[in-house]
């Protein structure tokens, strides 16, 4: 169902900036993608620090416990929030980026937030089996053709929204404005995701090649 949810995003998104004041659209879009932005490189840093300084995941600076009884039913009655010196550190790199970004749109820090989220996208979409992906990607591919050739409206909300959504590669920055190509991050998770459940698929497989012998 996955090219069904995002076909409705999709035309939502593009009738929001056929009505509604794209300025406004911009705003709250940019300050959006800005949050999640810094949560996905925050992780990623986390990722990346963490082998080199493990202690730093074990001293918590506070730790908070939130009850909703009303949400038992969803398995959500009790959550639970901690943030270590691990978190603090990876903050304080990511708020760097995150307000150049939020100040100046800079293509550097729009290519480190797509990263970012394509990285945490493949991480955190995890296919049950390849039938699944197989069907995915083929509805994915008309998905492609209807959306991008079809019609306007795949184009018009990439050029519309003004968020890491894309990587930009500089064709003529001398240019006024500067000039780019760019990549859809739908192109780089969707394949990702694929390729990932092949390099598990390859790891479970060696694992268990191994154990045999």
């Amino acid at each position: 169902m996955f090219p069904v949810y995002g076909s409705a995003v999709l035309f939502g998104l593009y009738v929001l900036f056929k009505f509604i004041d794209k300025s406004l659209l911009s705003t709250l879009f940019n300050v959006y993608f800005s949050f999640l932005g810094l949560l996905c490189l925050m992780g990623l840093l986390e990722d990346i620090i963490h082998p080199y300084l493990p202690t730093l995941r074990k001293v918590n600076l506070f730790k908070i416990d939130y009850n909703f009884p009303a949400l038992k039913f969803a398995g959500l009655d009790k959550i639970q929030f901690d943030f270590n010196q691990l978190n603090l550190l990876s903050l304080a790199i990511s708020l760097v980026p995150t307000i150049y970004y939020f100040m100046t749109k800079n293509w550097i820090t729009n290519n480190i937030f797509g990263i970012a989220f394509s990285i945490s996208g493949i991480q955190s979409i995890i296919l049950p089996d390849f039938k699944i992906g197989f069907i995915l990607l083929w509805g994915l591919f008309f998905y492609d053709i209807f959306w991008v050739y079809g019609t306007d409206v795949m184009v018009t909300v990439a050029k519309s929204l003004d968020a890491p959504i894309k990587l930009l590669f500089p064709l003529d920055l001398t240019s006024v404005p500067p000039k780019f190509s760019m990549l859809g991050l739908g192109d780089i998770v969707i394949p990702g995701i694929f390729v990932a459940l092949c390099l598990k698929f390859d790891i479970d497989r060696s694992l268990l090649k191994d154990k045999l012998i």
